[in-house]
């Protein structure tokens, strides 16, 4: 279970760092998904934490009363989708351990949800965020949001069905409108619906627009689906990046 946990943490982390790579600026005036961002002036870096194995009330307690930045709505958007999508009468939500560190201009916290159905890790859930904090203008700002859903046990990955209505919530939750999310999905079902044209132990892009807003400095949004090796639906992640000025 220790190895899944490194990995998933490690998968997750890279996948935001995939679409999140790039400059900190300054604010807009009008910006599209403005509620999904959240900017704020301050004084100083954030000093250097490290946080380990903490509870979710102490995670979010830190955030807001020693580093003073905003908890993210994502956390309970994502743990109503974990209520509602992940646990049944055998699959089990065991308690959430959050990390978080702080190494000068960036904060950043995750927190790992893990979900067992007859005492074995069945599904892995994790949210991760990162704030950065730029010294010339003296603002912090939320910069990456990211929400995932793997499955941890070999004998049983998503349905088709269940899939599909996955990749429909963590659309909500990047705010991303319905025309867009119906398009992806159906565009994303027609092209791997053949075992045969599935990648093996590979991540696919289901949307991201992280090409054409990295050039507008708008926030990218991004939902990636991650095959097995025996190229069956293991996984989902959702993520947004602010990269306005």
């Amino acid at each position: 279970m220790r190895k899944q946990r490194i990995l998933f943490f490690c998968v997750a982390t890279a996948l935001v760092l995939i679409v999140s790579a790039c400059s900190v600026n300054k604010k807009t005036a009008a910006i599209e998904h403005e509620q999904l961002l959240w900017h704020e002036t301050r004084e100083k870096p954030f000093g250097r934490f490290d946080y380990p194995k903490i509870s979710k009330k102490e995670g979010l307690s830190l955030l807001k009363n020693k580093f003073n930045v905003k908890v993210p709505d994502m956390i309970t958007q994502a743990e109503t989708l974990m209520e509602k999508e992940v646990v049944t009468d055998e699959v089990k939500a065991d308690d959430p351990e959050y990390t978080l560190y702080a190494e000068g201009d960036e904060l950043r916290i995750q927190g790992y949800y893990p979900f067992s159905k007859e005492n074995q890790l069945e599904t892995v859930a994790m949210v991760e965020f990162t704030y950065l904090y730029t010294r010339e203008e003296k603002d912090v700002r939320l910069r990456t949001q990211s929400f995932s859903i793997v499955k941890a046990g070999e004998k049983e990955l998503f349905t088709k069905e269940k899939f599909h209505t996955l990749l429909e919530e963590t659309a909500k939750i990047i705010d991303l409108p319905k025309t867009i999310t119906d398009r992806s999905i159906e565009n994303f079902e027609k092209k791997y619906a053949q075992l045969e044209d599935r990648p093996a132990s590979q991540r696919v892009k289901v949307y991201s627009n992280d090409e054409e807003m990295t050039e507008k400095k708008r926030i990218t949004q991004s939902i990636i689906a991650e095959f097995d090796p025996q190229k069956e639906l293991k996984g989902v992640q959702a993520a947004i990046v602010d990269r306005t000025e």
